[in-house]
């Protein structure tokens, strides 16, 4: 007698499996998505309400977990949402200000080339002169003891010399500024794909800036992370996976109004 394995039931979960001590207080939940509206619930102009009903049921309650920066600093606090901002830059900021995640900008690699070359050659320049000056003093037996003094070399008529070395420690400078900063900047890591596709997706469907100031998005080996690299919860990817499939006027609807929170010039958030 052959015994079949057992069927699974038609409800079962196809979501991962959360890992044990997640600690978000998960709650079952199911929601059905399917082309009969009446089965669904999607119907009519209550569809978006609906959907929005059964999201929000089945998202945990995540502990409240403060920002490393958002200290106790005595200044009242507030919780605003994203669309309590103008469309703007003052939306556009509140958005990233929302997920460490979202906080990318660009590294402007180009530029710091270029002014790295710059510099490089206004110190060749420099440097050209000063081995001219000292060729020039060592065809002149008199001359030659100011490239063997400095002292007496600075107190000559014309202190070429010491002026010439004195820009040139300026410029160095700069230059080893320069060069600490970029070393810095080149470090700095990409922000994850799904985080800058994020990021692009709701700056092209919101449209907060003019299309020539929303160019900066569109560099994406030029954008950099701000805060270290995170990779979101089992819930989290799933989520967006699978608003991903859904028509944009249910995900604009359910991500618009989120809950997430902002900091003005005179208050921080949780």
């Amino acid at each position: 007698m052959t015994i079949s394995p057992p069927t699974p039931p038609p409800t079962a979960p196809t979501s991962p499996i959360p890992p044990a001590g997640h600690g978000y207080g998960q709650r079952d939940c199911v929601i059905n998505v399917g082309t009969d509206p009446e089965k669904d619930g999607y119907n009519g102009a209550d569809s978006e309400d609906t959907f929005n009903q059964k999201l929000k049921k089945c998202l945990p309650k995540l502990p409240h977990i403060p920002k490393p920066w958002r200290k106790e600093d005595g200044r009242e606090k507030h919780i605003a949402c994203i669309d309590d901002h103008p469309k703007g830059y003052p939306k556009l900021a509140a958005f990233m200000n929302s997920s460490d995640n979202f906080l990318m900008c660009r590294r402007f690699a180009f530029l710091h080339s270029r002014v790295l070359l710059h510099r490089q050659d206004e110190l060749a320049e420099m440097e050209k002169a000063l081995m001219s000056m000292d060729d020039e003093d060592q065809e002149s037996e008199s001359d030659q003891l100011a490239l063997e003094s400095r002292r007496r070399d600075d107190q000559r008529e014309e202190p070429s010399r010491k002026s010439l070395m004195t820009k040139i420690d300026n410029k160095l400078k700069d230059y080893d500024d320069l060069i600490t900063r970029i070393r810095r900047n080149v470090v700095i890591p990409r922000p994850l794909d799904r985080d800058y596709g994020s990021l692009y997706k709701w700056i092209d469907d919101i449209k907060p800036l003019c299309r020539e100031e929303s160019k900066f998005i569109k560099y994406p080996d030029d954008i950099i992370a701000l805060a270290e690299k995170q990779e979101g919860g089992w819930f989290d990817g799933v989520l967006e996976d699978t608003l991903g499939i859904f028509p944009r006027r249910f995900t604009r609807a359910s991500s618009s109004p989120s809950p997430a929170t902002t900091i003005s010039p005179t208050s921080s958030s949780n």
